[in-house]
């Protein structure tokens, strides 16, 4: 399981948790729109394209949730 913190237009920063890889991949967001489920939010959206601007801590993980995110049919390529 991958953990990251970004901040988003709030005071507090939301978790994002990533879970299995390829066609068992999912990422869950604790934002407002994360929790509701569907479509991925905007905070979710940014990691998966590799945009760690607003990303809280280190970016090592960066390479890993992409690796494990790669044959997902949630992500477009």
């Amino acid at each position: 399981m991958l953990r990251f913190q970004v901040q988003g237009s709030g005071k507090a920063p939301h978790s994002i948790t990533a879970e299995g890889e390829g066609p068992d991949f999912r990422i869950f967001c604790s934002c407002p729109a994360g929790r509701k489920g569907g479509m991925f939010c905007k905070q979710v959206a940014a990691l998966l394209v590799g945009d760690v601007t607003k990303l809280i801590g280190p970016t090592g993980e960066m390479a890993e949730l992409a690796r494990r995110a790669s044959g997902s049919p949630r992500i477009y390529p």
